[in-house]
This record gives C-alpha cells, structure tokens and sequence, in this order.
C-alpha cells in the first residue's frame, strides 16, 4: 500500500479472482484507519492505460 498526501491510498488488490488498483481516501475513527467510501477501483487494463496517458495528464496540469 502507497500513502499519499495526508489521507489516499494506492493499493493492489484481488476481488472475486481479479486484480483491481484501488485508490481510496481513509479516515481514522477511534484510532482505527478505515477505507471511506470515496475512491475508484480500476481494473489493471485501465490502470495500464492511466499510466500511457501519464505524460500527457501532466502536460495538462500548470503549476
């Protein structure tokens, strides 16, 4: 699991036989992190996908 920022995780995960990236915000309820209901699963074709388009999403962005 990667931490980014103060409160998303990236993670691998398996359901149902398959892989999936989950990206989700966490929150921290009586000192126990949870996984919120905010965040996307993307299966790993997409996330290949995401990772092509990278540069281009950067290119996009003006900091």
């Amino acid at each position: 699991m990667i931490k980014i920022g103060k409160d998303i995780k990236v993670q691998a995960q398996e359901f149902k036989g398959k892989t999936y990236i989950a990206i989700r915000r966490w929150y921290e309820e009586d000192g126990v992190e949870k996984p919120g209901k905010q965040g996307i699963n993307l299966k790993v074709e997409e996330w290949q996908e995401f990772l092509d388009k990278l540069e281009d999403i950067k290119g996009d962005i003006k900091l």
